[in-house]
């Protein structure tokens, strides 16, 4: 009963109600104890990044389109979902969350730092939020804000290949 999309509407409304976390259009990573968020609307890289770091031997994919990011005993964790996307990677794993980064296609590997308004504004549109009640989206709101208070979130533009695998290594 908690198939695409039902499960994905009951969860958004439950986080929702709670403030405690979010639905995200996102892929999530796990390299050398680091855990990574990449987000982006439909065609932005989430995909193809997913499967960039399914070929290098130290990750593990938690999901290549839909993730939970939740904040327990005052720490930021991602967690993989059943709703996964073309790549039909997930996980049901949680780990903390060490950066987010929203995908930009570019022509060449570059990270960007952006402003808190920007972050929290880039993170909220590509977030699964319950619209149907005003009271939810302020909580997500408050989730947002204080999310990018404690994890740093820049734009990541990308090359689709895997030296973009070596640049991230290389930036934490």
């Amino acid at each position: 009963p908690f198939n695409h999309p039902l499960g994905e509407i009951f969860m958004m409304n439950l986080l929702g109600t709670t403030g405690a976390g979010m639905l995200l259009h996102a892929t999530a990573v796990i390299n050398e104890r680091n855990g990574y968020i990449f987000t982006g609307h439909g065609g932005a890289g989430k995909t193809t990044t997913a499967r960039l770091w399914k070929n290098f031997s130290n990750a593990q994919i938690l999901n290549d389109d839909k993730i939970l990011i939740r904040k327990k005993d005052n720490k930021f964790y991602m967690y993989g979902t059943p709703w996964h996307g073309d790549g039909g990677l997930a996980s049901p794993m949680r780990f903390p969350i060490k950066k987010i980064f929203i995908l930009k296609k570019a022509k060449q590997n570059y990270i960007k730092p952006i402003s808190e308004s920007l972050a929290v504004s880039r993170l909220l549109v590509r977030g699964f939020l319950p619209l149907w009640d005003a009271e939810k989206i302020d909580l997500s709101l408050k989730f947002l804000e204080e999310l990018n208070q404690e994890i740093d979130v820049s734009e990541l533009g990308f090359l689709p290949d895997p030296s973009i695998i070596d640049f991230i290594q290389k930036l934490t």
